[in-house]
Order: C-alpha cells, then sequence, then structure tokens
C-alpha cells in the first residue's frame, strides 16, 4: 500500500473543506499591486500613514469606515473632505482610552456594517496584548472587515498580514506577515 503525496492530500482536503469566500475589499498599487481582502489586519506605520489611508479611502468611494481614534489623537475630519472623502460613509469616534477603542472596535467589527475599521493612534496595552489582537481578528474576519492599524512604530505581529511603512499617499513599502514573522 502505498502512501499518498502531500499534494494528493492538499487537493483531497481542498475539495471536501467547505470554501471560505473572502470577500476582495480592492487592489492597492504597491510594486505590482497588492489585493486586501476582508478579515486582514494592515499595519500602516511611519510619518505618512494618514496620508496613505486618506488616498486609500480616496481610491475606494464605495468603502464605509469608521475611524477609532486615541486620546492624542489630532486628526481634522474636515480635512479629509479637502482631500476628496466623502465624510458621509465614515463614522468618528474621538479621544477613546486603549481599553474603550478596543471594546469599541469589536462592537463594530460585530455589526458588519463597515468594510474598514481604522484604529488610529491607540496603542494597545502591553498586558493581553496578544488576546486582544486575537478577538479583533477574529472580529474582522467574522464581520467582513478591514483592519487598520496606524501608528508610530509596530504594536504586535500577531494577527496582522500586511505591514506598510508609508513615506508618502503614493509611496509605500509592504511586507506580508506571516505567523507573526516578516516575510
Amino acid at each position: 500500500m502505498s502512501r499518498p503525496e502531500l499534494k494528493a492530500l492538499k487537493a483531497l482536503i481542498e475539495d471536501h473543506a467547505p470554501a471560505r469566500a473572502r470577500k476582495s475589499v480592492g487592489t492597492l498599487s504597491v510594486g505590482g499591486g497588492l489585493t486586501l481582502h476582508a478579515g486582514e489586519g494592515i499595519e500602516v506605520l511611519g510619518p505618512a500613514r494618514r496620508a496613505w489611508m486618506t488616498a486609500f479611502l480616496r481610491q475606494h468611494p464605495a468603502l464605509r469606515a469608521a475611524w477609532v481614534q486615541g486620546e492624542a489623537n489630532r486628526l481634522c475630519p474636515p480635512a479629509l473632505e479637502q482631500q476628496g472623502v466623502a465624510l458621509s460613509r465614515i463614522l468618528f469616534f474621538e479621544r477613546l482610552s486603549p481599553g474603550e477603542g478596543i471594546e469599541l472596535a469589536l462592537q463594530l467589527l460585530r455589526s458588519a456594517l463597515f468594510g474598514a475599521i481604522i484604529f488610529d493612534g491607540i496603542a494597545l496595552p502591553f498586558a493581553g496584548r496578544e488576546a486582544q489582537m486575537r478577538k479583533l481578528q477574529l472580529g474582522a474576519e467574522d464581520g467582513g472587515a478591514l483592519l487598520f492599524f496606524l501608528s508610530d512604530r509596530s504594536q504586535s505581529s500577531f494577527g496582522i498580514r500586511v505591514r506598510m511603512e508609508a513615506e508618502g499617499a503614493d509611496a509605500v513599502e509592504f511586507t506580508r506577515v506571516k505567523g507573526g514573522t516578516l516575510t
């Protein structure tokens, strides 16, 4: 009796496993193109992170988003409108502590009303960070939304699938993250 090869086992599993539909949110042209799918965690770092996020929202005019801002954040929503982003499709939450921001994001993800949840300047608490990231990742997958983390520095690789370093609205370097490690 011969042993099945790995390729044959993978094909057998794929044939019998339920197909998990991943709603494509859009394609962002970065060095040949990058497709972002619902349920992904994307970390956007660097000085131009808000400019990049604004450009992304402008490129996807049908995408509804919730923008969750930290206590020290200074984003001015009318500035987004001046950049061509319709404010009627963005719901803003301001001056939230990390605990409030995480709880709110989980509720927004459960609602499945938004294609993107943007965490801007909310640092996750160090204690229990991996558990919080896992909850947010599962919520994004279940709610069918992209989960963006805008920050000065990286918070955690757990739950993050794409890490971007924004040097300008159009100048971005991205890295795929697999299993908590950069690839």
